[in-house]
């Protein structure tokens, strides 16, 4: 059992586990840092010029790339990538000062 208060977690074991708590809390794999990079670079890439719906964003993640929405929003975290609605529809947008600067841009 997690429980969280305010910015601190504590972490009850409740049971028996394969896992350590070293593993747990370990830091990302290779593969995942891969992942992670080609979101962050799809990302870049298909909202380098303009705002995209994100429903296509995710679908070519998810498609073409085999990248999880979970990566994906990761990915978004790190550059600072916008989400908004218009009318029905939910859009993502890259930040200007992370197009003009090359993809480099700050965290929210």
């Amino acid at each position: 059992m997690v429980e969280v208060h305010g910015r601190c977690a504590r972490v009850e074991w409740d049971g028996t586990s394969d896992y350590r708590a070293e593993h747990l809390v370990a830091a990302e794999t290779d593969d995942e840092r891969q992942e992670k990079k080609e979101a962050t670079d799809l990302l870049r890439d298909f909202l380098d010029e303009e705002p995209r719906r994100s429903k296509e964003v995710k679908e070519e993640a998810r498609e073409a790339w085999g990248i999880s929405v979970r990566t994906l929003k990761r990915a978004r975290q790190k550059l600072g990538v916008r989400a908004f609605k218009d009318g029905k529809e939910w859009w993502m947008e890259m930040p200007a000062g992370v197009r003009e600067e090359g993809g480099k841009g700050a965290t929210p």
